[in-house]
């Protein structure tokens, strides 16, 4: 990260769709949602997966 900024983000592969907040004491904080996006994903992959859901069969 640029000007020695860390992530505070904390994402494992293992779970999908969750992601840890790292805290300032070194604590962790764990949210859970229906699906969260990664930090390399782009913007066709979000918009992608929007639209998808939003089809009506």
């Amino acid at each position: 990260m640029a000007n020695g900024s860390t992530s505070i983000v904390d994402f494992e592969s293992s779970r999908e769709n969750e992601l840890q907040i790292i805290c300032s004491d070194s604590s962790k904080k764990q949210f859970k949602f229906d699906h969260v996006f990664r930090p390399g994903s782009d913007q066709e992959e979000t918009l992608g997966r929007e639209l998808a859901s939003e089809e009506v069969p």
